[in-house]
């Protein structure tokens, strides 16, 4: 920066500088020359990069990676000998219901508690893609709570931004993405995930003859009562570390095995609900 001197010249001024943000003697505005700390920091997802936020990791939540690495670990190692046992049964889109519902049990029970503490709750659901209204209902879940199912949500919502970028998405981040009002859900935040597994996916064609993909199936965990927004925090650091990803690997692995087709996949799935919904007399 420079400044003018009384001759009409310029000199460079150096006064604006300084080790504290602030100058309280001369109350001039000033820029720090050292940082007394530094802080890593991750991107939390969005539909866009304009969108994404940076997340500053302290002490106390770097004391909690190994932790969570750890539960990651042991939780897919559930799912192996899970998928172990059901070798022995074979697999048919039945089966695979089945297989994902305790995929969102051993996930409850292996975060509840090791990752979330106090009295902060998580549930964990799948859901399916419904070809007729474009929109994902309820599949399957963690142990029901007072008997409530899990809400339908639209296509154009985090379900599509999970999709688009291939990336897993927080609603406290993305909230204007959500179509679920929060004043009307007793969780108060969730992470939202696309299993991408390659040939797990179908068409959608509107009106007008226009096709785009969909997904199958999504994932979402949820958690209320939180107590600290550290809570909140291991949802951003799940995303950071690829759980998507180890999820896709545990679902692909399955459907590769038992070679589970998307759309006899979905005919199941749309004749359970309408057994359901008209039972035979």
């Amino acid at each position: 920066m420079r400044k003018s001197t009384k001759g009409g010249g310029f000199a460079y001024d150096y006064s604006i500088y300084a080790d504290n943000f602030e100058d309280k003697i001369s109350n001039k505005m000033s820029f720090p020359l050292k940082i007394n700390q530094n802080h890593a920091s991750i991107t939390v997802n969005a539909p866009n990069d304009i969108e994404a936020k940076k997340f500053f990791l302290d002490n106390e939540i770097l004391s909690e990676l190994p932790v969570i690495v750890n539960t990651i670990s042991k939780f897919s190692n559930d799912i192996a000998h899970i998928h172990e046992k059901r070798r022995q049964n074979g697999g048919n889109p039945k089966n695979f219901v089945s297989f994902l519902e305790e995929i969102c049990n051993a996930a409850v029970n292996r975060l509840q508690g090791t990752l979330f503490h106090g009295n902060a709750k998580i549930r964990t659901h799948f859901r399916y893609y419904n070809k007729a209204n474009d929109d994902y209902p309820s599949l399957c879940q963690s142990e029901k709570e007072d008997g409530k199912e899990i809400r339908t949500v639209k296509w154009d919502s985090l379900v599509k931004c999970a999709f688009d970028t291939k990336k897993p998405i927080i609603l406290s981040a993305n909230r204007s993405y959500s179509c679920i009002d929060p004043i009307a859900t007793v969780w108060e935040d969730n992470i939202t995930l696309i299993p991408h597994c390659i040939s797990f996916k179908t068409e959608y064609q509107d009106s007008q003859d226009n096709k785009e993909e969909r997904p199958i199936l999504t994932f979402c965990l949820s958690i209320k009562d939180i107590q600290s927004n550290k809570d909140r925090q291991i949802l951003y650091l799940l995303a950071h570390l690829n759980f998507d990803k180890i999820l896709s690997d545990i679902i692909d692995c399955y459907i590769k095995e038992f070679g589970i087709k998307p759309e006899e996949f979905l005919n199941h799935i749309d004749e359970s609900k309408s057994k359901v919904l008209c039972p035979s007399p």
